[in-house]
């Protein structure tokens, strides 16, 4: 038991030494680790407290990063913006960097095919029952499908014969399904 004392007495006593050797210039605002550095393991540590999950920082009077006698997220959204470069000090007066708009380059929306209605007529497919199909075109692809036409056609029909442009994916007899 002595020895749990002592060593707890050392570190008290270190850390006692070192928040004064910081204090001397003024607090290291954001160092609520108390190593010296503003990063983000102070960031961290505020969010933990601020969460309820460990009940202060090492370095309490360092982590209020604003100097607004609250440690909560502002203060670690601010050491993380100071990391970042996007602010240029913490302390009291401090406050978030504002959002800079950038221009986002426009894209243009994918060509959607434009489905072609074949009207019935006297020279269908015999293959397809339901739609008219030419049998003289060279390819057909399901509407709204990846395939790249030249011509579409919308689903389902019954496809009764030799499937010649594919449009029964899955062979049950159900073409654009």
């Amino acid at each position: 038991m002595p020895k749990v004392l002592a060593a707890m007495s050392f570190l008290l006593i270190i850390r006692v030494a070192f928040a004064a050797r910081i204090s001397a210039g003024g607090p290291l605002y954001g160092d609520a680790s108390c190593d010296g550095n503003v990063n983000s393991i102070d960031s961290t540590l505020i969010l933990q407290t601020d969460a309820g999950l460990i009940d202060e920082p090492a370095c309490p009077e360092n982590a209020d990063a604003n100097g607004n006698g609250t440690i909560n997220s502002i203060d670690s959204t601010l050491i993380l913006q100071y990391g970042a470069g996007l602010i240029n000090r913490l302390g009291p007066g401090s406050t978030l960097a504002t959002p800079t708009r950038t221009r986002t380059p426009t894209r243009t929306p994918p060509r959607t095919p434009t489905p072609v209605i074949v009207t019935p007529g006297p020279s269908c497919h015999p293959s397809y029952s339901g739609v008219c199909l030419d049998p003289s075109a060279s390819d057909y692809d399901c509407a709204g499908g990846s395939g790249n036409g030249p011509l579409y056609i919308e689903g389902p029909f019954q496809v009764v014969g030799p499937d010649k442009f594919d449009l029964d994916g899955d062979g049950d007899g159900v073409g654009c399904e």
